[in-house]
């Protein structure tokens, strides 16, 4: 374990530092500065900003650090759904959650990373405010800053004719800059193999810590199968072996991410309009055997989106700016083709796992049990967030982003 990973990359990444114009004020005073003693603060509902008071919406490029340390920027704190998150820390499977793109699925992921990171200023750390009038013991027991963060994005690996080559180079330069980032320098794990460069990875964590300590997040996980001739081979052998060690608890945490839909993320709909439950295991090119598929779970219904509480909950904090009357929910809604929000979950969801298969080929003859959940949310209906961003930029006088999602 003491062998030096022979290569890495420079993630540069841009500051975004440029000022935003707020309506009505003759120069911005929303410089993205972090040197500010402000405090992030309740706003209104759901809505939390630094120094206590909207002055501007999230850039698309800005995820949960950013937005939290900003002053003024709107953050919708979603609580419900990383508290269900936290019952599955240490579950044994790993987790898929797809959203289509335009919802806010990144934003929710950098905010599950953030809180699950060990990694923290202690001084400044967002959960302290966003969690004061409700403390959490669900959160405080099953994973607040208790891990290492691993966060992959296959959508960064390039075309190409070898994936199983290309796929270990991006792992384990991935590997190495973690490492860094904690300080483990002069460590990593001697492999030219994909999956067993994170698995020794985790076990190194694990046996210096002496629990599972690695929490391994991979956004667009399945944007392989379409990008390289040898995609389906090789992700489902990387997958198999995860959903083991998962299993094998080498893991605190896996979290599969994606935006493509397989014919999952949309509930059919009966003749009312109501989500009809879906019945068949979809084929699809990626093979889950044990991952638990929580897109349309309705304990994770209202994750990613915003309800018609939180527009609501927006439009108060931004009433201070100068607008039209018209209230925010209902040009949400008009903007929105269907006119109405959308409902991910199945309600008589069902879990479909089967037992992961080890390295020599063989499957366990159970599946791990599935924490209680809460499922009180899961009939709510939520808006798509760029187009809800988009309304609140019409209505209040903002620079308007580039898409919309309706």
């Amino acid at each position: 374990m003491a062998a030096l990973l022979t290569l890495a990359t420079n993630d540069l990444e841009s500051n975004g530092g440029d000022d935003y114009y707020v309506p009505g004020s003759p120069q911005s005073p929303t410089s993205d500065s972090d040197s500010t003693p402000d405090f992030l603060l309740h706003v209104r509902g759901a809505v939390f900003a630094r120094g206590g008071r909207v002055l501007r919406p999230p850039r698309e490029d800005e995820d949960f650090d950013d937005i939290v340390n900003r002053i003024g920027v709107p953050l919708v704190f979603k609580r419900h759904a990383l508290e269900q998150f936290a019952r599955l820390v240490g579950c044994g499977f790993p987790l898929l959650l797809r959203r289509p793109e335009g919802w806010g699925l990144d934003l929710f992921v950098s905010m599950l990373s953030a809180a699950f990171d060990e990694d923290y200023d202690d001084a400044n750390d967002p959960f302290v405010p966003l969690l004061l009038d409700q403390p959490s013991a669900i959160l405080s027991e099953r994973g607040l800053h208790k891990f290492f963060i691993l966060e992959l994005d296959f959508k960064q690996i390039a075309h190409g004719s070898d994936l199983a080559t290309t796929l270990s180079h991006f792992l384990l330069a991935r590997c190495r800059t973690m490492l860094k980032r904690y300080d483990f320098v002069g460590c990593g794990p001697p492999t030219d193999s994909a999956s067993e460069a994170i698995v020794l990875l985790a076990l190194f964590l694990k046996n210096m810590y002496h629990i599972p300590s690695l929490f391994l997040v991979v956004k667009n996980f399945d944007s392989l199968i379409y990008n390289f001739n040898d995609g389906p081979a090789v992700l489902n052998a990387f997958v198999s072996r995860i959903e083991f060690e998962c299993y094998a608890q080498s893991f605190a945490g896996v979290l599969f991410t994606s935006s493509i839909d397989n014919g999952t993320i949309f509930s059919p709909l009966d003749h009312l309009g109501n989500p009809k439950p879906l019945r068949s295991r979809l084929h699809s090119l990626v093979e889950l055997r044990s991952t638990m598929d929580l897109t349309r779970h309705p304990a994770f219904q209202t994750a990613v989106g915003f309800t018609e509480q939180e527009v609501n909950d927006l439009d108060d904090a931004f009433k201070h700016l100068a607008s039209n009357r018209t209230s925010l929910i209902d040009m949400v809604k008009a903007a929105r083709r269907s006119c109405r929000s959308c409902v991910f979950a199945d309600p008589a969801w069902v879990d479909r796992r089967l037992p992961p298969i080890d390295p020599s080929g063989f499957a366990d003859a159970k599946v791990q049990p599935v924490p209680e959940l809460d499922c009180s949310e899961g009939g709510e209906g939520v808006f798509p967030a760029t187009l809800v961003w988009t309304v609140v930029e019409t209505k209040y006088g903002f620079p308007r982003r580039d898409t919309l999602s309706s």
